[in-house]
């Protein structure tokens, strides 16, 4: 197992490929929701994955919702195994706080994921709402200083 953390513009071709497959095979045809993933936000995000024998178990993307307020928005998240699920969200949370000097993250998480999330320490800000045909509720994360 391999995690990896990139920008857009160091995402191999075939890595990129992967994660819209993963993300489109996910979310669009194991869920059946309709929204647009190309979304153009793909190119200002930080990219994490994590990799078991060559192939993306774990992927999220996080990205700066807010730069002057210090916020990320964590999103797309996705785990092929509930083990990488944990890491994944770890490796994102390190990465928001301690590499993008963050204050808070932001996630729209599906209302079946909220456990797992404030496991993480998210915190409800929002009630349940319908977003692409999936129950959502807006969670927040601050950094501990």
């Amino acid at each position: 197992m391999k995690s990896f953390v990139k920008a857009y513009k160091d995402l191999e071709k075939d890595e990129l490929y992967e994660i819209l497959k993963l993300r489109e095979k996910v979310f669009k045809i194991e869920q059946n929701s309709q929204y647009t993933d190309l979304d153009n936000l793909d190119k200002e995000a930080i990219h994490i994955f994590i990799k078991d024998d060559g192939i993306i178990k774990a992927y999220a993307r996080l990205i700066e919702k807010d730069k002057n307020k210090k916020i990320g928005k964590l999103a797309r998240v996705i785990s092929r195994k509930k083990t990488y699920g944990r890491k994944i969200c770890e490796i994102a949370i390190k990465t928001a706080f301690d590499d993008l000097e963050l204050n808070e993250i932001f996630i729209e998480a599906q209302v079946q994921a909220m456990g797992f999330y404030e496991k993480l320490g998210f915190e409800k800000t929002s009630k349940p709402y319908d977003y692409a045909g999936i129950n959502h509720i807006d969670m927040i994360l601050k950094k501990d200083y």
